[in-house]
């Protein structure tokens, strides 16, 4: 009996070590059939195996950390709306000397006695007319940061290896100096003062004191704007002093841009709460253009394509309805995006009795002989931004080219010209695209800009409509223009206006300042629909604002 039990007792521990062996197998049978599907699967796949596999526990920590997130960045968000935008009283404007921001030294002088500190620790009195040469100064010290500054307020920094239309500039305000691969020069300043000497570098002197108003709040609109999109931060600056944001200090303040900058201190163009793009330029050719049409994007409402008529600017003056009639077309239903209407427009075969009709640059004309053209082209498509060229080969079909090539190789992928012709127009009659057809291949060119780059005039002259000429032209005065081809070959282009068509008409204000409208009236033309508002009446703070 006890033997019998002894061996139904071992067969039962066999068994269960057999089982055991058995599981332990499966189990790892299973595991490894579960790695290889992780081994193949995509990770996201992993992140929602992992996250089905989490406990309860920590379903419910994850979701605390979650509320506690969404409370903290709603508080945030909170705070963040109760900060407002703000206008520096001092701005730091990046100085260029041809253009060029990186200098290989400073000179510099003062009318009066003024002093250099060095990275904030040490300072060098220099006296009048002492000249600081900045290289010379690195030779035997060592330095990241340089500030000069006069010791009275009224006298000027003359920054003397400079040169800009007007001689040597000199600044009032803070001249800073960091040194990096060369030195960057920027010119700290009240906003106020800043704007003194862009009015005058945009518009002359000697306009209407009234259009030197409306140039004013539209060259203070446009500083905010450039200040808040921190373009020249690296830098250690708010704006530059090229065309990039506005010309400053190209040409002296005077006595007239210190005035019409005061008697509008501090007002700015906005509307339904924003601060308006204000764009300007020179010359219209007797219509403007929306901004959409020349740079892309979303159109905005104040921005629109007109004519440029006093009947114009007194209907929206008045809210009557802006788009009259003139017999043969009106700039909102297309007809001017039509080449038959457009040369009418420009050859001044429909009468339009517009505001800059007696402006020299409201006309223009420009031949080329058959060479001429061909060696534009050749060097005027190197200076176009790749993405608004398209290259076909001969048989019309999209080449992959070079983007990026010399003259030479321009007139090797196109060939002998043999046409061109404007393919696009916007409702307001500017060029949007343009095809070059060379006996090699073509060339589509799209935008304003790029066509009036690709049409380089340097070795032609553009006579205006008083038959005073001028050359040496980098790009076209405007996009409104069409061309024609005679037996010879030559190329004649007809065309108005000068600049790119967006917001204010400088000229053209002028005429209507002669013509007795002030500067709100102005403005509320070229931007219909804007405000005129003081900035601490906007959603911008001034920085002194704040200190209070």
């Amino acid at each position: 009996m006890k033997k019998l039990i002894k061996f139904i007792t071992l067969c039962i521990t066999c068994l269960l070590v057999v089982g055991t062996l058995y599981a332990a197998k499966m189990a790892v049978s299973e595991k490894t059939d579960v790695d290889d599907i992780f081994s193949r699967a995509d990770i996201s796949i992993f992140s929602n195996i992992r996250e089905r596999t989490q406990t309860a526990a920590e379903h419910a920590d994850k979701k605390s950390k979650e509320t506690d997130t969404k409370k903290k960045n709603g508080q945030d968000e909170k705070k963040e709306a109760e900060i407002k935008p703000v206008v520096p009283e001092q701005v730091k404007v990046l100085l260029s000397n041809h253009g060029v921001y990186l200098q290989d030294t400073v000179s510099i002088s003062c009318a009066g006695t003024y002093n250099v500190n060095v990275d904030g620790k040490k300072t060098i009195s220099y006296k009048r007319n002492d000249v600081f040469d900045v290289a010379a100064f690195a030779e035997e010290n060592t330095f990241d940061y340089i500030t000069v500054e006069p010791e009275t307020a009224s006298d000027r920094i003359v920054l003397k290896n400079f040169e800009k239309s007007d001689g040597t500039p000199s600044y009032h305000g803070t001249i800073h100096i960091q040194k990096k691969e060369g030195y960057i020069v920027t010119n700290e300043i009240d906003l106020e003062e800043y704007l003194y000497a862009v009015v005058s570098s945009e518009m002359p002197s000697s306009y209407e004191k009234e259009a030197l108003k409306a140039q004013a709040i539209c060259a203070r609109s446009y500083a905010v704007n450039r200040i808040r999109d921190h373009a020249y931060e690296k830098y250690g600056a708010d704006l530059d002093d090229t065309t990039a944001c506005q010309v400053y200090n190209n040409i002296f303040e005077t006595p007239e841009t210190i005035e019409a900058v005061q008697e509008t201190a501090g007002e700015v163009l906005t509307c339904d709460g924003d601060m308006v793009q204000a764009y300007f330029f020179s010359t219209s050719c007797g219509t403007t253009c929306r901004n959409d049409d020349v740079w892309g994007g979303d159109k905005l409402s104040y921005l629109n394509d007109q004519l440029e008529t006093y009947a114009e600017t007194e209907a929206k003056l008045n809210s009557t309805p802006v788009m009259l009639d003139h017999g043969y077309f009106q700039i909102g239903d297309g007809r001017l995006s039509t080449e038959e209407v457009f040369r009418d427009f420009i050859d001044k075969k429909i009468y339009v009795n517009s505001i800059e009709k007696e402006e020299p640059m409201y006309r223009w004309s420009i031949d080329y002989s058959k060479e001429q053209m061909q060696s534009a082209v050749s060097q005027g498509l190197p200076q176009v931004a790749a993405g608004s060229l398209t290259f076909y080969d001969k048989e019309g079909n999209e080449s992959d080219a070079i983007t990026e090539f010399a003259g030479q190789e321009a007139e090797e992928i196109l060939g002998t010209i043999k046409n061109i012709i404007i393919t696009e127009r916007g409702n307001s009659g500017i060029a949007q695209s343009m095809v070059i057809y060379g006996k090699q291949g073509a060339v589509k060119v799209d935008g304003q800009m790029a066509i009036r780059q690709v049409l380089y005039p340097f070795e032609v002259e553009i006579v205006k409509q008083d038959e005073s000429r001028v050359s040496g032209w980098s790009l076209l005065p405007s996009a409104y223009f069409y061309i024609e081809k005679d037996k010879e070959g030559a190329y004649h282009l007809y065309g108005g206006g000068f600049g790119h068509g967006v917001g204010m008409s400088q000229n053209g204000a002028n005429d209507l300042a002669k013509k007795g409208y002030k500067y709100e009236k102005i403005l509320l033309h070229y931007f219909y629909g804007a405000e005129i508002k003081k900035i601490n009446e906007t959603g911008f703070v001034t920085d002194e604002k704040i200190q209070e």
